[in-house]
């Protein structure tokens, strides 16, 4: 104890300070006991023999949100832009308008961005073509920002997502009318049961009043 006072209260070199409290915690397994015997508080051991923290040049970086690729789609480019007025409640006119006022250059890139996804073989300048643009560098700038908001943007990501989930829907017309037919069949199997639990109240309540 006279060794650990003397070392404590000399405290020559930050050095002696982490390897007499290293020592005395490997005695003492006690951050609390190792602040008494030491004179160190606790809160000082603990970020003393607290492991590096590593820097942030090398820290893990943060996955970035997957962006969901359409298969290849057999629908044609002015029947995905349709596609996508639709959904965005605009007209095709204005989408292939020069017009550059943002409610219309927006969903313009979106569009320019989905039909990327969805005609991977198109160069840009045939996608510059179908939005009536004559330079294919609209079409890349189209591209960088709209990947940029999709990670970004919450909002953004949830119109990409709708137009995606609507390309899908359109591209497997088969699987969503089973689907429906599936629905329809368990509404009108509901609705049997639901007739059936009627007509026998109303037997029991005629019964009742007879």
């Amino acid at each position: 104890m006279q060794t650990v006072s003397h070392a404590t209260a000399s405290r020559s070199s930050a050095y002696e300070s982490i390897t007499l409290i290293r020592d005395t915690l490997a005695r003492t397994r006690s951050y609390s006991a190792t602040a008494r015997m030491t004179g160190f508080p606790e809160t000082t051991i603990r970020e003393m023999l607290a492991p590096p923290k590593p820097r942030a040049s090398f820290a893990a970086p943060v996955a970035p949100t997957p962006i969901p690729h359409p298969s290849p789609t057999a629908l044609s480019p002015r029947e995905i832009i349709m596609l996508c007025c639709a959904e965005e409640g605009l007209s095709y006119a204005d989408i292939t308008s020069q017009c550059r006022k943002r409610y219309l250059s927006r969903p313009r890139q979106r569009f320019m961005w989905l039909m990327r996804k969805a005609k991977p073989n198109m160069s840009l300048p045939e996608i510059a073509r179908r939005f009536n643009k004559l330079d294919h560098t609209t079409v890349l700038h189209a591209l960088q920002v709209t990947e940029e908001r999709y990670h970004r943007d919450s909002e953004e990501r949830a119109k990409l997502d709708a137009l995606l989930a609507a390309l899908r829907e359109v591209e497997r017309p088969m699987e969503a009318a089973v689907a429906i037919d599936c629905e329809i069949n368990e509404l009108e199997a509901r609705l049997t049961t639901l007739r059936g639990q009627r007509a026998a109240i109303s037997a029991q309540y005629i019964k009742a009043a007879a």
